[in-house]
C-alpha cells in the first residue's frame, strides 16, 4: 500500500470516528452536570432533614 493511500485511509477513519466521539463527550458533560446538580440537591435535602 502506498504511503499516500495509507494516509488517506487513516484520515478517513479518523474523520468517521470523530463525530461519535464528540457526541459521547457532549453526553458525558451533560451527565456530569446533572450528577452535580443531583448531589447538591441531596445535600440540601439532608440539611433540611437535620433541622
Amino acid at each position: 500500500m502506498s504511503k499516500e493511500l495509507r494516509l488517506q485511509v487513516i484520515l478517513s477513519a479518523i474523520d468517521r470516528l470523530s463525530g461519535p466521539f464528540e457526541k459521547a463527550k457532549t453526553a458525558n458533560t451533560r451527565l456530569a452536570k446533572q450528577l452535580k446538580s443531583t448531589r447538591e440537591r441531596l445535600t440540601q435535602l439532608n440539611q433540611g432533614a437535620k433541622d
